[in-house]
């Protein structure tokens, strides 16, 4: 709860500078498939108590780029945590690294959960913003507006659709 609490803190903080003064990047050169692999490597524990299986995809190769690398583990850690709230017990998430060319990167969180209709899907990254499904959960609807925030600042774009598990 402490934990949970402390993000929730975090992510408040940053909705305000978001809103205050504007972000910047804190861009640094590293290894984006190294910090991919450790923000999921963080969730292994999650994934057994709960049932999910996670797999990460594209990692086995050094991606040497430059990058915010703090905005970055917010960005998937997002998008895990929602992964996890919506994916029942036996189902599965993978996380996907693909490099395009020397500066693109498309990072993709794959999940076999109940799926959002198509109306939550074009407010999902609207701030405060709830699903009926994840207002039953834990949330409080930042969380995915600060995602687009940070890939946006990254020159990035992000969506959503849907997904047909094998």
């Amino acid at each position: 709860n402490a934990k949970r609490l402390l993000t929730l803190v975090n992510q408040l903080l940053d909705l305000r500078k978001l809103d205050a003064m504007g972000m910047k990047l804190s861009l640094s050169h590293g290894d984006l498939a190294q910090s991919v692999m450790e923000v999921s490597e963080s969730f292994k524990l999650l994934s057994k108590n709960s049932g999910v299986k996670l797999s990460v995809v594209g990692c086995s190769v050094p991606i040497a780029m430059d990058y915010d690398r703090d905005k970055v583990v917010k960005i998937l850690t997002n998008l895990l945590s929602n992964a996890f709230k919506h994916t029942p017990e036996g189902g599965s998430i993978v996380v996907e690294v693909e490099r395009h060319g020397e500066e693109s990167v498309e990072l993709s969180v794959t999940d076999s959960g109940c799926g959002i209709s198509d109306e939550d899907k074009r407010r999902i990254f609207d701030r405060f913003y709830q699903t009926k499904s994840a207002a039953q959960t834990s949330g409080t609807g930042i969380g995915l507006h600060i995602v687009k925030e940070f890939v946006t600042l990254h020159e990035g774009s992000i969506r959503v659709e849907d997904n047909h598990p094998q």
